[in-house]
């Protein structure tokens, strides 16, 4: 395609219950459809010199010299639309075109004034900027390992560092954790870390240190509470809606006292003499929140034998999926957030749910790769969860690199399968999923959605699968605005295009920061036996 830019229709974005819509594209300022490389195409370097955010100038520029506006292409002809705000009422039905390339023009001609145009409300609960609210008092406390260096005998390294917490404001008080960035130090040399709230205080000599490998200390400050995971893409690693937060302190019953920072250190290079000093910025509030926020693992696939499942070698499109029953749930609740997580040969992930035998697909990635984690909001679609729901989770891996067969496990050449939900409200031990496994290769072309119906083994037990035993009313079962969900995957698009810009922005700092440590250091169907059901647990860590 050269500088012309992924062309309408060339790639299926997100979508529910039904295919994208043919004008439907990702990359959307570069190249090709995947994104991710360059040069860029004239839209794609627009956005770039506006800080890769749509502004006002930016959609009144006609990137392509086709005669419309970048607004006009793409559903905003009045530039009124704001990042994170909900979907313009004619963004179901404008004819939209690509405004990186001059030969696709819209049909939808603006046929009213723009005065009067009002922006639409906002998608989110989530504050417009920063983590709080307005009129909150809020905190941000930041906290490092003292450094580490990072072996440079073994590609993958797992290592728990101690990090001290202290927020007396918060023991008799109750406070919500409301956001965690990562500080990320030898972003080249570090593949994703967890981050673990402790109720108990870690003693002096171990704070900022080594604790563990796998583990996070033991019983040293009763890590268990998973309160956020980096990887390269997921900034922040947690950002709480404006309505919740993760509650510590007064009537919870316990305060935070330290976090654990699980490290994977990932040195494929063997590079030597690197001090890593990374750590994480917690922001949290005083003042109560609505609601709790806790996650649900849709999928948590981090160590199977390989007699469950694992990758066979040479596969184009090879399937894991998991699919588990909602339970634990004290009410009703919101789904804010998604987030997948594979490794090197992960390529699309999907979530769908069962409700009474009907089904909608949550969210789907089409073109997933690991420098590009994203989280992807979900609150504007207005998802409800109700215990007996049921979660399909698929992750779909391309194999043909490979000789051997992938294991399921924590190095950075085996594989994981990861679907997160991130929920409110939460309370007591939180939502779980428990359920089963199959696996087995996807034809070329064939539609991951309904993958239950055409490959799970044929004792699964349909009632429970099917999700008949919901507790969602009658009358409500299906709780939220499918149309806005439809309306976020197009968007998905446009954020996608930002995502690759920023991911390969990432990757170029990471090589440099490669370069000079290497200087510094010295220069289908179901096919036979390859589907197999086990009883597996997802819930939540």
């Amino acid at each position: 395609l050269g500088m012309s830019g992924c062309r309408p229709g060339e790639f299926e974005a997100h979508s529910i219950n039904g295919p994208a819509p043919p004008q439907v594209c990702k990359g959307l300022g570069h190249n090709t459809c995947d994104g991710g490389n360059f040069p860029l195409n004239p839209f794609g370097v627009d956005f770039k010199l506006e800080g890769f955010k749509w502004t006002e100038d930016l959609c009144k520029k006609d990137s392509d010299g086709d005669g419309l506006t970048n607004g006009e292409e793409l559903g905003d002809p009045c530039c009124v639309w704001e990042f994170e705000s909900l979907p313009l009422p004619n963004f179901a039905t404008h004819d939209v075109s690509h405004p990186g390339v001059a030969a696709s023009v819209s049909a939808t001609k603006r046929t009213t004034s723009c005065s009067g145009a009002r922006k639409p409300g906002p998608a989110t609960t989530k504050p417009h900027d920063g983590f709080f609210n307005p009129g909150e008092e809020g905190k941000t406390v930041d906290m490092m390992i003292n450094g580490f260096k990072v072996p440079s005998r073994h590609r993958t390294t797992y290592v728990t560092f101690a990090v001290d917490f202290d927020a007396p404001e918060c023991i008799d008080n109750t406070c919500y954790m409301v956001g965690i960035e990562a500080i990320v130090d030898k972003r080249f040399l570090l593949h994703h870390y967890e981050v673990h709230a402790c109720t108990k205080r870690w003693p002096e000599d171990k704070r900022g240190e080594k604790v563990g490998y796998m583990t996070h200390g033991g019983d040293l400050a009763d890590c268990d509470i998973h309160v956020g995971t980096w990887a390269p893409g997921t900034d922040p690693m947690f950002e709480a809606p404006g309505v919740a937060g993760i509650p510590f302190g007064g009537d919870v019953g316990y305060t935070f006292r330290g976090f654990s920072l699980q490290m994977h250190y990932d040195n494929p290079g063997g590079v030597t003499g690197e001090v890593d000093r990374s750590g994480i910025r917690v922001h949290y509030v005083t003042a109560p929140r609505q609601h709790g926020l806790g996650w649900i693992e849709a999928a948590y696939l981090r160590k199977l034998p390989n007699r469950i499942a694992a990758i066979p070698p040479k596969q184009e499109r090879y399937h894991i999926t998991l699919v588990c029953t909602v339970t634990g749930l004290v009410e009703p609740a919101s789904i804010s957030a998604i987030w997948f997580h594979g490794h090197q040969l992960g390529r699309e992930f999907q979530t769908e749910l069962y409700r009474r035998g009907q089904r909608s697909v949550l969210w789907k990635e089409t073109s997933w790769r690991f420098g590009d984690q994203f989280i992807y909001p979900l609150e504007a679609a207005n998802l409800k969860l109700y215990n007996g729901d049921v979660f399909v989770s698929s992750c779909v891996y391309n194999s043909t690199e490979r000789d051997k067969t992938t294991n399921i496990n924590v190095a950075t050449t085996d594989e994981m399968c990861l679907s997160r939900l991130q929920y409110y409200p939460h309370a007591g031990k939180g939502a779980q999923c428990d359920g089963n496994v199959f696996h087995g290769p996807l034809e070329k072309d064939e539609d991951l959605r309904g993958v239950y119906t055409r490959h799970a083994p044929k004792d699964y037990v349909a009632e429970s699968l099917l999700g008949f035993k919901s507790q969602a009313p009658e009358d409500e079962a299906w709780s939220w605005d499918t149309a806005t969900l439809r309306r976020l995957g197009r968007r998905g698009g446009r954020r996608a295009a930002r995502g690759a810009a920023r991911a390969g922005a990432e990757r170029a700092r990471a090589l440099r920061d490669a370069a000079r440590a290497s200087a510094g250091a010295g220069g289908g169907r179901r096919g036979q036996g390859q589907v197999e059901a086990s009883r597996v647990k997802a819930g939540r860590r």
